[in-house]
């Protein structure tokens, strides 16, 4: 995966860029510079907010450790910057109510939706239960459901798999003859 080697090398060259802008600023007459360690947290904060895979990663890290409402804010802001996967899980977030979040089924429709028109499998797979199961403002269409889940199942999602897999032994969908 090639995500974060491109994040560490794009901080780096931000690092250098404002080191240098900043040992080469004359200040005003008494201030006082201590020099570019000064910078490094901001210049760690500035990169981690601006990108939404370490804001992801940020927000992974929360989840882990149970701080929800920490890992909301932050999938919040990757999900604001068009970022399907945290579209998808903060769409979980608002489906269960958790990490400080309503319980909004139309709000968490909408995240699946944006996730999934990304291509997202788990934004598919979930979009699809809305469907089949008619949640979140959604109407009930199992063949919109069937749709969703073999989009997620093409791409080796395992929910995708076993969702579409039911409808084949309940008969509800059928593959297209070919």
């Amino acid at each position: 995966m090639l995500r974060r080697p491109l994040v560490i090398t794009a901080f780096f060259i931000v690092a250098a860029v404002l080191w240098w802008g900043y040992e080469n600023t004359r200040l005003p007459p008494g201030v006082e510079g201590k020099g570019a360690q000064d910078w490094v947290p901001w210049i760690s904060l500035a990169a981690a907010q601006t990108s939404a895979s370490a804001l992801n990663d940020q927000a992974d890290a929360a989840y882990r450790r149970k701080d929800y409402p920490e890992a909301a804010r932050l999938y919040r802001l990757s999900a604001d910057q068009g970022n399907a996967y945290a579209q998808a899980i903060l769409g979980i977030f608002y489906e269960q109510g958790r990490g400080g979040l309503p319980k909004a089924e139309r709000e968490a429709a909408r995240l699946y939706r944006l996730a999934a028109d990304q291509g997202n499998a788990g934004g598919q797979v979930n979009l699809g239960v809305f469907y089949e199961q008619g949640r979140g403002g959604l109407p009930k269409d199992e063949r919109e459901a069937a749709r969703l889940y073999r989009l997620a199942a093409d791409q080796g999602n395992a929910q995708g798999q076993a969702n579409l897999g039911v409808f084949y032994r309940d008969g509800l969908w059928q593959p297209a003859e070919g």
